[in-house]
């Protein structure tokens, strides 16, 4: 009996160093707003707007020699749309698979339709959207990594003109068409 209660008791020191040693992975968790895009109407006040929040969850060895270590972490983004009828309506039909450099949301005037300008390493994706469905989503790859600085909106949102070094297009979103203007045709 008293050597099972000098087990017991070891066990407990030692579990107790391992946990306070760093050694044992405790559960890691954030979340929060990223970004929001509102849609202003004319009296200068929001009426809906587009909320980025982001979240992960994972496992952290909180110390090691190097700093903390994070073992099978998992980010998420997702949207949701918020107007007076609607708190946090969530538009899963934006989530994609990969994760863009940037990101840039722009309501379309006098319509309830949106457009989400995201730019990837040497591509460009182009979603048009309701706060109900997907209208159509447009995937342009570019010869230059796309910046936002790229991106002009025209027209009350309705005309995306896009233009680098050597890419230059413009989408109309009503009729969701692409028309490239000009690409340098370079092989590099």
């Amino acid at each position: 009996m008293k050597s099972c209660r000098g087990i017991i008791i070891f066990a407990g020191l030692a579990s107790g160093l391992w946990l306070w040693s760093g050694c044992f992975p405790v559960p890691d968790h954030f979340s929060g707003i990223g970004a929001v895009y509102p849609r202003v109407g004319q009296n200068n006040v929001t009426n809906a707007a587009i909320i980025m929040v982001r979240s992960g969850s994972g496992w952290v060895i909180p110390l090691t020699p190097d700093g903390g270590r994070s073992l099978g972490y998992t980010d998420k983004t997702s949207y949701f749309y918020v107007d007076r009828h609607y708190r946090g309506k969530s538009l899963r039909f934006l989530d994609t698979p990969g994760t863009s450099q940037w990101e840039l949301f722009v309501p379309v005037q006098a319509t309830n339709q949106w457009v989400r300008v995201q730019g990837y390493t040497n591509s460009l994706a182009i979603t048009v959207f309701t706060p109900h469905q997907m209208l159509n989503r447009h995937s342009i790859t570019t010869r230059d990594i796309p910046s936002a600085n790229y991106v002009h909106l025209l027209d009350g949102n309705r005309t995306l003109n896009y233009k680098s070094d050597n890419d230059e297009f413009i989408y109309n979103v009503p009729e969701r068409s692409l028309d490239k203007r000009r690409q340098n045709d370079d092989t590099r």
